[in-house]
């Protein structure tokens, strides 16, 4: 099946994703050339359920690919605003179109490099990290998120477990203390709070 998602992509071989997570029915669009076109990947789906999401708020999902936890994000908090990154042109508008299919009005999509170039603070970052690009990567996602939090922020992020011990050492690094808040045998999910918020 192709459908035109933009004149200046032409026409994409497209997947559809159906899913309910925590009482709310989803529909995705994915295509080939993001993350888990095929299905919702089972780190995500950890971290989506265990995150903890502000009832008003300013949410960002960093590394968003198709907008599976900002859109979830969303929806769960309506109230909030919710920022969805990546810099993956193609997944930028996959997670603009998903917004829209599933009413998620508070959620925009963006092209970004991590959050470089970026001057707002957010009560909470969610994000499935690339673990797969390598160690570097993962540290700018860890350590500039930390300088994005609002007083009273948190980062929340899945971990594979075989990674666990070293993900835990740039947080503790980072922000200073880490919790475990949820996750699988396979997958682990924390959370670190703003580091002003530990003095």
């Amino acid at each position: 099946m192709y459908y035109s998602v933009d004149p200046n992509y032409g026409s994409l071989r497209i997947n559809r994703i159906r899913a309910a997570v925590r009482g709310v029915s989803l529909e995705l669009i994915t295509a080939p050339g993001v993350f888990s076109p095929s299905g919702l990947d089972r780190g995500s789906l950890a971290l989506a359920e265990s995150m903890e999401v502000p009832s008003q708020g300013k949410v960002l999902d960093l590394g968003c690919g198709y907008g599976f936890l900002g859109v979830l994000a969303a929806l769960l908090s309506p109230k909030s605003t919710v920022t969805m990154i990546d810099s993956n042109k193609l997944a930028v508008k996959l997670a603009s179109i998903n917004a829209k299919l599933n009413g998620a009005t508070n959620a925009v999509a963006r092209q970004g490099d991590v959050l470089q170039g970026m001057d707002e603070s957010f009560d909470l970052i969610v994000t499935n990290p690339p673990y797969s690009a390598g160690s570097r990567v993962v540290e700018r996602f860890i350590v500039e998120s930390a300088v994005h939090l609002s007083n009273a922020g948190s980062l929340q992020l899945v971990v594979p477990s075989k990674m666990k011990r070293g993900i835990q050492r740039l947080l503790e690094d980072a922000y200073g203390s880490v919790e475990e808040i949820g996750g699988t045998g396979s997958y682990k999910v924390y959370k670190a709070m703003h580091p002003k918020t530990l003095h």
